[in-house]
This record gives structure tokens, C-alpha cells and sequence, in this order.
């Protein structure tokens, strides 16, 4: 994106000048910082796959029209290269840097230095695939996460000026095969990988060359001419098409793990029809992106890029309460500073007379800033001297609460799974649950090893613990895999003596924000006094009827005559009232926490879930085991029904729905207590394998 005009921009006037192609960019940038704003175009992210077309197209250009003059060399492609991509980034990634000083709590600095110090070895992608889903919510709050695409773009450059160049001097003729070839490759592997490796397909270089890889072909198919012609119906029409379909596209695709796969195709083929179809026609499509406001927009697209994402990650993190509708104040914002930072950083350093060893020596110096600073950042722990003393201690992130505990491969073997309490006891019970029950394995831990008995954990984040269920809102083979892993789990219960099972999860999630599917996505309605909270969305009815239904046939499938426990979750809050509490304890002018979920609120967040596990216990006579649902909303809940948030000087909250240490011992501590003296007054039966 950062090359999309680079052949046109600077020659307006000229005779090769197209002026559509900046309006094109325009579409993609506006279509790109509207969808991350949050403003109704659930589409607006393949904007990016706009840009990869267009740069494919005006970056093999640039390489071919040299290749054919006898003029091409690596260092100098290189050398334009720089000129024009590190400016602009290097300036935003340091003032996100400071930035990040005054508003970034210690494991999210460490971790803006580490994506600084990745996207500077232009890998920005590759670190953000090992950690992040681009559309996963906390991803928000990541302030360089857009720079991934510009990685894959610099990786592509750093690739195939090589094998144009070569291919070039030994067989010209097959080039078009080549590219062809390679574009091929690419797709197919984009279309296999991306229900098996969704975030492999969407970050990284082999699953997305193929779409820079289009405007490479339409490159080398040029005839060298991009005077506009008069327009026959036809381009006419398929002009028309292919816009509003690239607009209706950004209007209505819903982001998901199923992308990029095949549907990249859709902006894929619409740009390459309008590049194509205005190289020689002078179509209304062509009049309309060549509108002066779009080419405006277009000309400062890289900057406006680069720009409206940190402003954005960073209003969410300081105000993380903040009104969706007031995210316009970013999103405005980066209008002018792209401006500016394309006016005085840009363009100015594009036409700077520096060439070869100069240029990539001022290159390397100017690196060595953000470099040093991120490396600092990350070596002295992310300055937590920043830290000032609060009345309400900051919890820890989620990542950090349980990255002592392992979560559990789909395929796993009992003897390598965690232990809770104390180790050198045969485990008697099991802890099975999602990430809910990784917050709470600290204080299950603590409990057990007080009794002298000890448990496994078996937890996978976002995997609902329930036999033959599934998220309907993740990939084909993370379903099956969610599948598979709780027939390994209950296999487990039936094939060893467990003196209990505690099933730990966020039920109300999985009602209210995912949804729950089975074998039978025509589930039938809830009960009539059952109804979901909102009564419009027949999506939470049916996932209401898949909980319950499924809680039966796991319920049947555990043989084994022992006591399952079904811990209630802790309410689902309204906001991120969590980083609101850290945001205070760094500065103290960042907003209060918001309002958190009443009593009536959270009775109503259950209503469904109470009556599913209500209908399993009196199914008990039917078991063979015996099942417990308690009610534990007044740990929630102080007795005027006002909800409890601190405790012990600490809040009970690591986000807006996993507890804290200090908030599983306030909501969970008595329950679980209970449990597990049970278990250890019990008894320990034949033990388990190890």
C-alpha cells in the first residue's frame, strides 16, 4: 500500500498518470479506517487486499519497464524502496513509542516493543501470527497490528524483484508463466490453509502473494500505453460491476476465520477488472475514482494508514468505556496528521538526493532509535516504575494470570496434563472448563494443596465443555477439533476414578456472544418462560437449546458414578472496566470505570443458563452420577444487591469477564472450598493413571 501510487503520485500531469488508481487506493483506505472504527462496514478489511493488487501491479511495473530499458539494478529498487516505506513508519512507530510510555501499563509496553522490534526486521506479521487473531476483540488495543501487511508487502519486495531479475536475463518469454505459477500456488494454498491455519492464512506471505501476485500479471500483460480511450457499453458495464461489487463486498462480508481463503477472490477480481478495464477506457467508474477528493485521499492513503490505527488502539485502551459512536474523534483525527506526515515526512524524504551506501547508512542510523528504545522497554520489564499507588491495586492481564497453567492439546495424554495441590498426591478430581477455568486454577491449586489431595487440568480457552457442541463463529476444524477434545476429556473421566469432576466455563458467553451449535442447527425454541434476553436474536434461543440438550448426552456419556460440579460463571460486564482500574493506576486524569452489571442484569445474562442446568439436575434419577448447579450470586452481589468489584484493595476483574486472583476468592472461594473438602472427607478412591 505504501507503493500503490509510487509510479503515479509524483507525476501528475504526465501523460501515464492515473488518477483512478489513487481514487481506487482511496476506496480501500477509507473503506479500511471506517470497518476499524467500528462505523457499519463489517467489510471495510479487504480494503488491504485492494491495496495488495494495486502495489503487485505498479511495483512489477516499475521492475519490468527497467528490466526492458537495460536499466534495472537491486540496489537501486532497494534504495526507492526505502525512500518511500521508512519514513513515514519509522516517525509512527516512534511517537507510538512515547506515546506508549505515558499510556501503556508494563506487559502491554513490553509487548508494543516487541511488535516494533519484529516490524523493523520487516516481520510485523509473522509476530503477530504467532499471537494475535486479527479479528479476536483484544487485538483492538494492539497499536502497531496494521503494520502486518506492510511486512508482507516488504517481504514480497524483498522476493520477486530477485526472480524477475533473473527469470528476466534467461528466459523473458516465460515470465508470464512464472508469475502465473506462482499466483496459482499461492491461492490454492490460501484456500487449503485457511480452515486448517486461519491466522497462517491471513498474516503471512505464502497465503497472500498470490493477490499481489494479480497485479503482477496485469503489469506484464501491459502494452505500455494508459492513455484513456473512449469506453464501449460493455467496459462500461463491467466497470459498473465490478465497483459496486468491491463496495458491496465491503459492505456485507462478515470477518471470521473463513477469511482470506476464497472470498480475498472477490476484491481481488474486482480491482484487477478495474485496473484492467481503465488502462485504455475512459469509463464512468474512471471519471468517478479519478474525482479529485478521492485522488486526495488516495495520494495521502499510506500515511492515512499508518496513522488511524494507533490513534484508534490507543483512545480504546485509555477509554476503553468508550461509546462506539464517539470513535469518530480518532478516526477524524487522522485525517490531518496523515496529511501532515505525508506533506512534510513523506514526500519531502522521497525526493531527498541520497543514493546508495548514504541512503542505507541514514536508513540504519534512523532504525537504531525505535530499536534501542523497544529494546530498553523490553529489558527493563516495561518500566513498571511508571506504576503510581492507587487505592485499587491494577490486576494482572489474563496472559500473565495463567501462563503458569498449560492449556491442554486437543490429543492429550493425562500424565502431562497440570497439576493442582499438592504434587505429590494421586490426583482425585478433575478440573475441565475453558479459560475460566485457567483464572480460577490458581485458587483451586492453592485450595487442594491445603487438603493434601491434588487434581488435572484439562482447560482450553474459547472450547465450550460440552460434548458434540461448537462455536459456530470459529473454523471448520477448530469445530472438529472442540469436538474431539471433549471426547478425549470425557473418555478420560469414564476410563479412571475420579472422586469429582468441576466443570468451569463462561456459560453466558457462549449464549449471549458466540452462539453454541450442534448436529442439529434447527434446535427447537427454548420454554416459553425461557425466552433469551433479546427475544429478536433466534441465534441465542437455539444456542440456549443446544446448551441444554448437550448437557444431557454429556451427562449420559460419563458412566463413571461420580459428582460433577457446574461452577456458575461470574457476571459478563458491560465494558472493559478492568483496564479502566490500570489505566488509573498509570494516569491519574484516565476515566473511571463504567458502570458495571447489576443484579436484574446479570439474573437476566442466566435465565437460560439456570433452566438448562435446573432440567439436568432433575434428570438426576436417570444418571449415574450426580450432578450440582448452585446459585452463587450473592458471592457476586453484596446483600443490597450492589455489585462487588474490590476486594482486598484489588479489583475482581483482568477484563470484562475473567476474574482476578483477588475476585476468585471473593466470588468462588466459599464453593470451591466446600468442594473439595468433600472430596478429601470422602476420601480418595482407586486412583488414576498418571
Amino acid at each position: 500500500m505504501n507503493d500503490s501510487a509510487e509510479q503515479f503520485s509524483d507525476q501528475r500531469g504526465k501523460p501515464d498518470y492515473r488518477p483512478d488508481i489513487d481514487g481506487l487506493r482511496a476506496v480501500a483506505v477509507l473503506g479500511v479506517v471506517i470497518y476499524h472504527a467500528g462505523f457499519g462496514l463489517p467489510g471495510g478489511f479487504i480494503g488491504v487486499d485492494v491495496f495488495f493488487v494495486i502495489s503487485g501491479y505498479l511495483i512489477t511495473g516499475l521492475i519490468l519497464r527497467d528490466l526492458r530499458a537495460g536499466t534495472f539494478s537491486l540496489v537501486s529498487f532497494w534504495e526507492r524502496r526505502v525512500r518511500r516505506i521508512l519514513p513515514a513508519s519509522l516517525f509512527v512507530m516512534t511517537i507510538v513509542l512515547v506515546a506508549g510510555y505515558f499510556l501503556l501499563l508494563p506487559d502491554d509496553y513490553i509487548e508494543l516493543a516487541q511488535a516494533t522490534i519484529a516490524q523493523l526486521a520487516f516481520c510485523g506479521n509473522i509476530f503477530y501470527w504467532l499471537g494475535t487473531d486479527y479479528f479476536d476483540g483484544p487485538a483492538e488495543l494492539k497499536p502497531l497490528l496494521h503494520t502486518w501487511s506492510l511486512a508482507v508487502e516488504e517481504q514480497f519486495y524483498l522476493v520477486v524483484p530477485v526472480l524477475l531479475s533473473g527469470f528476466f536475463a534467461t528466459n523473458g518469454r516465460r515470465m508470464w508463466q512464472l508469475l502465473f505459477t506462482l499466483a496459482l500456488g499461492s491461492f490454492l494454498t490460501c484456500i487449503v490453509v485457511t480452515p486448517i491455519a486461519p491466522s497462517f492464512a491471513f498474516f503471512l506471505l505464502p497465503s497472500r502473494a498470490w493477490e499481489m501476485l494479480a497485479g503482477s500479471l496485469l503489469a506484464l500483460g501491459s502494452n505500455g500505453s494508459e492513455k484513456p480511450i473512449t469506453a464501449t457499453w460493455a467496459s462500461q458495464l463491467a466497470g459498473l460491476a465490478a465497483l459496486t461489487s468491491l463496495v458491496a463486498a465491503m459492505c456485507f462480508m462478515q470477518a471470521g476465520s473463513n477469511f482470506p481463503g476464497y472470498l480475498a477472490a472477490i476484491p481481488v477480481a474486482c480491482t484487477v477488472v478495474l485496473i484492467q478495464l481503465h488502462r485504455q477506457q475512459a469509463t464512468w467508474t474512471y471519471r468517478l475514482l479519478a474525482h479529485p477528493w478521492l485522488v486526495g485521499i488516495g495520494l495521502i492513503s499510506y500515511s492515512l494508514y499508518l496513522w488511524h490505527w494507533p490513534l484508534m488502539a490507543l483512545t480504546r485502551y485509555v477509554f476503553p468505556s468508550i461509546p462506539g459512536t464517539l470513535m469518530y474523534l480518532p478516526l477524524l483525527a487522522s485525517f490531518p496528521i496523515a496529511f501532515a506526515s505525508w506533506k512534510w515526512i513523506e514526500m519531502p524524504l522521497r525526493g531527498a538526493n541520497l543514493r546508495g551506501t548514504k541512503l542505507f547508512g541514514v536508513a540504519a542510523t534512523a532504525m537504531l532509535l525505535p530499536l534501542f528504545v523497544s529494546g530498553w522497554v523490553w529489558l527493563q520489564a516495561g518500566l513498571p516504575e511508571r506504576i503510581k499507588e492507587v487505592t485499587i491495586a491494577p490486576p494482572p492481564n489474563l496472559d500473565t494470570l495463567i501462563q503458569k497453567y498449560r492449556t491442554s492439546p486437543v490429543d492429550f495424554d493425562l500424565q502431562e496434563l497440570p497439576i493442582l495441590g499438592d504434587e505429590q498426591a494421586q490426583p482425585s478430581f478433575l478440573v475441565w472448563g475453558d479459560s475460566h477455568a485457567l483464572a480460577l486454577a490458581p485458587l483451586i491449586d492453592e485450595i487442594a494443596s491445603e487438603h493434601g489431595i491434588s487434581a488435572r487440568l484439562v482447560a482450553r480457552g474459547g472450547h465450550p465443555p460440552l460434548l458434540g457442541c461448537w462455536r459456530p463463529d470459529t473454523a471448520p476444524f477448530q469445530q472438529a477439533e472442540t469436538v474431539r477434545w471433549n471426547q478425549n476429556v470425557v473418555d478420560a473421566i469414564n476410563q479412571n476414578q475420579w472422586r469429582a469432576v468441576i466443570v468451569i466455563a463462561a456459560w453466558q458467553n457462549y449464549i449471549l456472544q458466540t452462539g453454541l451449535e450442534n448436529e442439529e442447527p434447527k434446535a427447537e425454541p427454548a420454554d416459553s418462560q425461557n425466552q433469551p434476553v433479546d427475544a429478536s436474536s433466534p441465534n441465542r434461543q437455539q444456542s440456549a437449546a443446544v446448551l441444554k440438550s448437550q448437557l444431557q448426552v454429556t451427562a449420559t456419556a460419563i458412566r463413571e458414578p461420580i459428582d460433577i460440579h457446574w461452577l456458575p460463571p461470574a457476571p459478563r460486564q458491560k465494558s472493559n472496566l478492568a483496564q479502566a482500574v490500570r489505566n488509573l493506576a498509570l494516569n491519574k486524569w484516565s476515566p473511571q470505570p463504567g458502570a458495571a452489571v447489576t443484579l436484574t442484569e446479570y439474573r437476566q445474562q442466566m435465565t437460560q443458563i439456570n433452566a438448562a442446568f435446573t432440567a439436568l439436575e432433575a434428570s438426576q434419577t436417570r444418571q449415574p452420577n450426580q450432578h450440582h448447579w448452585a446459585d452463587l450470586s450473592h458471592c457476586f452481589f453484596d446483600p443490597m444487591g450492589e455489585p462487588i468489584l474490590v476486594s482486598g484493595g484489588e479489583f475482581c476483574y483482568v477484563d470484562d469477564n475473567h476474574v482476578s486472583p483477588a475476585g476468585a476468592r471473593e466470588y468462588f472461594y466459599e464453593a470451591l472450598l466446600a468442594i473439595v473438602n468433600e472430596i478429601s472427607l470422602d476420601g480418595v478412591a482407586e486412583q488414576p493413571r498418571r
